[in-house]
């Protein structure tokens, strides 16, 4: 505070200290003991002359020297032990009216000490509220705090308030209308020092003393208020403890021990403490079993003192002596004892005190033979009827006595403990049935895989009104979300059994069984559905179970790569369905991948040359063009060209005129056989048969026109001419103008006019300006080397068409032009991942590996796992007669090879 300027200043003229408290002024001159008063005080209408004041002042002198005469006088009369009558009456009075000193001081004893505080103290009127001030903020409290709480954004006002309640409430025991229990309320109260002591680690490094010094205040009033609360010294012990004080939180803990001998947790803290001094912990835990002979803790804590296991099973069987109804007691009690009849025996004691307990009723059934754990079952079944896991040990107790045992005699012992919970009101929900299954799994390690799957069974029926098939999607989601193991998978197998249309539950029950590595249960749900179940035999819903056997056949084959068994499963179909195409045609290329040529002939000869004189009768089958379709091709790879076109001109396209594979199979052969004028005429006579707006059928024929003008007859004129022809004809057919304006772009970059390609790029993107194919061709196109305009451009074609798997491969590829592989190799890894169909993202994948002297093991296996199908470069192979029978990875090799001279 700045001193005022007005101390610094010379007083004014006439100026007397203390004036205005009622000060009259001070002389110092003359009589010391002379009073004056200020002439600027006194009354002016009745001024004496000086003569009259000088004779005044004369007499009021002699007037008190001849009283202060008199009371020298009265003292000394009084030391020579005169009465006090002497004294004459005039001067007792005078001396009662002005000296009253000892009456005052005789009345001191009577001041009480309030009204003995309440005496002002000197200048108290001058600085009062300064002082109120300073004394308000002194009496303001304060806490020191951690760093962890001001971090943590604690309230640190409201924590502060909320102590003092606590504090108040704690300390203030002459509260008469409590209504709180004053020993709940301090277990309370220090229990919550006690979590705050466990959630901030202090540090004594880091805080301050005073807030030490205040918790250790706090704590010992708790223990001075309450000392037979136990919380409030384990509270300060563990404050010591954090303060590094062991010794002092040692002595606490044992004082608190004697206070509170009957708590189990402060003798188990006093152990805790002295856990480095393992007699005393011995001692300590005899002292308190003493006063809690009832309590589990304490007796476990001293079976876990004993390092022998013979003194642990004598500590537990003394327990048990003074607390035989604790199980955890009796389950020590059965692991420390060696002799297996001696085990029974104790469980079946355990299980007089303890009848509900059914972990006991498991344990003893587990080690009897099987008639005595019938009887125990027997017994099990009436202490606890409401009990699900006593049906569960009687499906284990058969399936481990009969390993042969049927699902559905489990299926009836189990139904028989629903039914018994049902007639209780007792009901057990989806979720809770998932819970008790995988508990049974974790307690039998798996090994009772019957009794899971006939649990499975029961659990979907009895949770969905008995049918088990119209199970909800939140239920679905459970089970999804659930980690994988044999109850998921024997939950998935039974929706399968009962859905067996839903690919999706197919899919799903696949990858947990190669999770699991329990693919032989895949196989048997196969065969459960599809050969042994009557309720949905592939005889009677062909249709809906023939791409079963195709999933089936392709699971072996690939799997195992047994084509034998996968070819068994087929013939199996076959059986069932013997005209089904998609069997049949699934069948040839097993044939075909195994070569096994003559059996194809064969075939080919049975479903099809056999019915050439049947055409009524064969042309009803369904599908069956195709089947025609695949014997035409196998022609080709024989190199049977004149069979073929025998074949296609005088029977089948006669047959299925509306097949337009067969038109293009056909100018393919002629192709083959360097007969253009022959190939580009059947396209032409296709031409006019199909003219639907609705596909792009009737362009795809004049694109194979155009490329026989091009190519074969080396006239890209002609070929422009055919285009411009195409687009007429298809003038507002939107599939057939995207397929010839792209053929007219390949035709103008096959013969090197690449300007005129990128204008009807452009045209195309201004009509169709989200087509993937135009922004695919203008990626290709593209001639500037500057980076920032193909990313401008990769941009846009990205957000056009919506990320499209052609459009990333794309840009992967331009990549690799720039010989930037691994940026490559990131695009191509996208591509694959957003269509694995699409056999040139794999083939470009393995360009980059290769590249870049990478493994390319798993792009290999992926394109066996995947087999692709799509794109202009595995086509290109996979189409070809020469060709056409390759697995996925021998085309992927020839592509890879010719690579080498790109």
């Amino acid at each position: 505070m700045e001193r005022p300027s007005f101390l610094d200043q010379k007083p004014p003229k006439g100026y007397v200290a203390g004036i205005g408290r009622g000060a009259t002024g001070f002389s110092n001159r003359g009589d010391k003991t002379q009073r004056k008063v200020p002439a600027r005080l006194q009354d002016r209408s009745n001024k004496l002359s000086k003569d009259k004041q000088k004779s005044q002042f004369t007499n009021a002198n002699e007037k008190e020297e001849e009283e202060a005469s008199q009371v020298f006088a009265m003292i000394d009369s009084r030391r020579n032990g005169n009465s006090k009558n002497k004294v004459t009456n005039t001067f007792q009075n005078h001396l009662n009216k002005s000296y009253q000193f000892q009456d005052l001081k005789r009345n001191l004893s009577s001041v009480s000490v309030d009204q003995w505080l309440s005496i002002p103290e000197a200048n108290d009127f001058t600085r009062r509220n300064k002082r109120n001030r300073l004394e308000e903020q002194l009496n303001r409290k304060s806490y020191a705090v951690p760093d962890s709480l001001i971090t943590q954004n604690v309230n640190i006002t409201k924590l502060t308030e909320e102590r003092e309640k606590l504090l108040e409430q704690t300390l203030d025991t002459n509260k008469k209308n409590m209504k709180i229990d004053k020993e709940t309320e301090d277990i309370n109260g220090a229990q919550s020092y006690l979590n705050q002591l466990e959630a901030v680690n202090m540090d004594i490094n880091k805080t301050q003393t005073d807030d030490i010094r205040k918790m250790r205040l706090v704590f010992q009033s708790y223990r001075k208020t309450d000392p037979k609360n136990p919380e409030s010294w384990i509270a300060s012990t563990r404050l010591e403890e954090k303060c590094r004080r062991l010794d002092v939180a040692k002595k606490l803990i044992a004082e608190g021990c004697q206070h509170c001998p009957h708590d189990e947790d402060i003798w188990l803290e006093n152990i805790r403490l002295n856990q480095s001094d393992n007699h005393k912990c011995k001692v300590i835990i005899t002292n308190a079993i003493k006063f809690n002979y009832n309590s589990v803790k304490l007796w476990l804590k001293a079976v876990d003192l004993e390092n022998e296991e013979i003194n642990k099973y004598r500590i537990v069987r003394k327990a048990l002596e003074e607390i035989p109804k604790t199980e955890q007691l009796w389950d020590l009690a059965i692991e420390y004892e060696p002799n297996t009849t001696e085990k029974a025996t104790i469980m079946q004691k355990a299980l007089e005190f303890i009848p509900q307990s059914s972990q006991l009723w498991t344990k003893l059934v587990r080690i009897q033979n099987y008639d005595d754990a019938k009887k125990s079952l027997n017994r099990a079944r009436k202490a606890i009827p409401n009990d699900i896991n006593v049906w569960l040990l009687a499906m284990e107790l058969e399936e481990k006595v009969n390993k042969d045992i049927s699902v559905s005699k489990l299926t009836s012992i189990l139904k028989k403990g629903f039914e018994q919970l049902n007639a209780n009101n007792i009901t057990i929900s989806f979720e809770n049935g998932l819970e008790i299954s995988e508990e049974f799994e974790n307690n039998t390690n798996g090994k009772y895989f019957k009794s899971m799957r006939t649990l499975a069974k029961m659990i979907l029926r009895e949770t969905n009104n008995n049918t088990g098939t119209n199970i909800s999607q939140d239920q679905l989601k459970v089970i999804f979300k659930s980690k994988d193991s044999l109850t998921k998978m024997n939950l998935l197998r039974e929706l399968t059994l009962s859905n067996h249309d839903r690919f999706s539950l197919w899919k799903s029950l696949k990858d947990i069984c190669e999770n699991l590595n329990r693919i032989d249960d895949l196989y048997d749900a196969f065969e459960t559905v599809l050969f042994h179940n009557s309720e949905s035999n592939i005889s009677k819903s062909p249709e809906a179970n023939s791409k079963l056997i195709l999933v089936y056949a392709k699971e072996v084959w690939k799997n195992e790569g047994n084509i034998e068994r996968a070819i068994a499963i087929i013939d199996k179909g076959l059986y069932m369905s013997p005209d089904n195409v998609d069997i049949l045609i699934a069948k040839l290329k097993l044939l075909c991948q195994s070569e096994s040529f003559h059996e194809v002939e064969i075939l080919f000869k049975e479903q099809i040359l056999d019915h050439l004189n049947e055409p009524d009768t064969f042309k009803m089958k369904t599908g069956i063009e195709r089947l025609c379709y695949k014997y035409i091709s196998f022609l080709r790879y024989k190199n049977e060209n004149q069979k073929a076109i025998e074949l296609l001109s005088t029977k089948f396209i006669v047959w299925f005129p509306g097949c337009f594979k067969l038109y293009l199979q056909l100018s393919q052969v002629y192709y083959d056989t360097k007969d253009f004028n022959n190939a580009k005429q059947i396209l032409m006579n296709g031409t006019e048969l199909f003219q639907d707006k609705q596909n792009s059928h009737n362009a795809l024929l004049w694109v194979e026109i155009a490329k026989i003008e091009e190519i074969a007859m080396e006239n890209p004129v002609r070929a422009r001419a055919t285009l411009d022809v195409a687009l007429l004809n298809n003038a507002g057919n939107i599939p057939g103008e995207i397929l010839i304006q792209l053929a007219k772009i390949n035709l103008e970059e096959r013969t090197g006019n690449k300007e005129q390609a990128q204008l009807f790029v452009s045209d195309g993107l201004k009509k169709h300006p989200r087509n993937e194919l135009f922004w695919v061709k203008k990626i290709s196109l593209v001639d500037t080397k500057r980076s920032s305009q193909k990313k401008t451009m990769f941009q846009d074609a990205l957000r056009n068409t919506k990320n499209n798997y052609l459009v990333i491969l794309e840009i992967g590829k331009a990549f690799y032009r720039d010989f930037q592989y691994a940026s490559a190799l990131k695009w191509v890894e996208r591509a694959t991942k957003a269509s694995a169909n699409y056999g040139d993202s794999w083939i470009w994948k393995y360009r980059c590996e290769m590249k870049l002297k990478k493994d390319t093991k798993g792009t290999v296996h992926a394109v066996k796992s995947n087999e692709p199908i799509y794109g202009p470069e595995w086509i290109s192979v996979s189409k070809n007669p020469k060709f056409q029978y390759f697995n996925s990875e021998h085309i992927l090799q020839v592509l890879v090879q010719r690579e080498i001279s790109f």
